[in-house]
């Protein structure tokens, strides 16, 4: 059974995922609140890794990332190994800081709604100085560039940042970009993005310690010791959960999700998510061990009214 918002009646278009206990609604259009991912479906691959095929969950990297020198933007960088597009800045030869897949899911479950991003990344998330970027969301279609949101993954307390997990009400001025954090090292480093709108943008990456937090919603941050995908070296799975009234009051629209991977964002994965939770029914084998028992019961009480 497909979870449909109350606001939002029209029929909506099925898909299976083959993943267990998970499945997507595909539509494109703005005006149907589906599930699925619409947009970044490039089929970009590091040379480094395996290749990342796109699908209706699965991201692969084409956002565009470009380098600073010192404060000087360049927007054709060719130095250090850097290829001038998709990539990461500091790629030397074994690409340290690339980012190439986003597979997300969203399911609702006795009206509680989890969205889970799993970032597969080459970036170990404490190399050279830099650590893991925290996740930033816009609930607006027409400003996916500009994040109302931010998920503090608690491991940005050196960069002003949050020390714990969590999920932030966020603007230009509680948040640290890329910029601002690394402006003052000498060297490369990253900085800007190409957003989805075609115009460059420097990457928030620090939900900053003044930043108000959430409490309607929860976040967890795990990274696994064992990757499941062999073609990438570190797994970071972050999972934002709250109710459905909650969710679909800020996200009902679509929402825009980026990662600038390191806090220099030297590389950068940006997707478009139009979806509507997927209903997870209770699990078929609970239901009929639980008819079975009632059942027996049944069958017993008859025996004893025979024999009395």
């Amino acid at each position: 059974m497909l979870f449909t918002p109350l606001s939002h009646s029209r029929t909506i278009v099925a898909m299976r995922d083959q993943v267990a206990f998970t499945a997507f609604n595909f539509v494109r259009g703005k005006q149907v609140f589906a599930a699925a991912i619409v947009a970044a479906m490039g089929l970009f691959a590091s040379p480094a890794w395996a290749t990342c095929t796109g699908t209706t969950l699965i991201t692969c990297d084409s956002t565009q990332v470009e380098a600073y020198k010192g404060n000087t933007f360049q927007s054709s960088y060719s130095s250090n190994g850097f290829i001038n597009g998709v990539g990461d800045v500091l790629q030397q030869s074994a690409h340290p800081f690339d980012t190439d897949k986003l597979v997300a899911s969203l399911t609702e479950h006795r009206g509680t709604v989890t969205l889970e991003l799993k970032y597969y990344t080459s970036f170990n998330g404490n190399d050279q100085g830099a650590y893991y970027a925290d996740v930033f969301l816009s609930s607006k279609t027409s400003t996916p560039n500009a994040f109302e949101y931010g998920i503090a993954l608690g491991n940005q307390s050196a960069n002003g940042g949050k020390s714990t997990t969590g999920f932030y009400n966020v603007t230009s001025s509680t948040t640290e970009t890329s910029r601002e954090i690394w402006s003052g090292k000498t060297g490369t480093y990253g900085g800007k993005f190409k957003g989805t709108d075609g115009g460059w943008y420097d990457s928030p990456v620090v939900v900053d310690a003044a930043a108000t937090k959430n409490t309607k919603f929860t976040a967890y941050v795990t990274e696994p010791a064992t990757n499941v995908d062999p073609g990438y070296g570190y797994l970071v799975d972050v999972k934002l959960v709250g109710s459905y009234t909650d969710f679909n009051a800020l996200f009902s629209g679509g929402l825009s999700i980026f990662w600038g991977t390191a806090d220099c964002s030297n590389d950068a994965i940006q997707a478009l998510l139009d979806f509507t939770p997927v209903h997870v029914p209770e699990p078929v084998t609970l239901s009929l061990f639980s008819a079975g028992v009632v059942g027996a019961a049944v069958v017993r009480r008859r025996r004893k009214s025979k024999a009395a």
